[in-house]
């Protein structure tokens, strides 16, 4: 049997090399991610128990954390605040952000000044006081 040219015994070997070079490739990618991930994580770890070691006993009297210690704190504040995957928190909260903003443009529109400027218009004195009012009092912040 002849495929393109090839007889089953070159193709065989010509797949096999390719395969070889593939598990290279992708044996190389996983060990340089798991270097990368354990030093990242070693860094990452000494920083943060340097950081809580100097300041939570100061101001807190809290504990003094060993590096392991430290690395569960980080894993349990990425399961608990980040989660896993390629759509951590941050992007979570983007596209809420974007979704609102973008019901927001479907209601008023991109000429919202002008809506309002002519809503304006065909109001009395009092109306635009009443209005801006309770605009003011929507938005004030009242520290107690």
């Amino acid at each position: 049997m002849k495929t393109l040219g090839m007889t089953k015994k070159k193709l065989k070997k010509n797949y096999l090399t390719f395969n070889n070079k593939n598990f290279m490739r992708k044996l190389f990618k996983v060990v340089r991610f798991i270097i990368f991930a354990v030093l990242f994580l070693a860094i990452g770890g000494f920083i943060t128990m340097g950081l809580w070691n100097w300041l939570i006993p100061l101001l807190f009297h809290g504990p003094e954390l060993t590096f392991w210690q430290t690395v569960g704190l980080l894993i349990l504040s990425k399961i608990l605040f980040g989660g896993f995957g390629h759509r951590g928190g941050r992007r979570d909260w983007k596209d809420r952000k974007r979704e609102k903003c973008m019901h927001w443009k479907e209601k008023f529109g991109d000429n919202w000044k002008e809506k309002m400027e002519e809503k304006f218009k065909g109001m009395s004195d009092e109306e635009k006081e009443k209005f801006k009012q309770n605009f003011k009092r929507s938005f004030s912040v009242n520290i107690s």
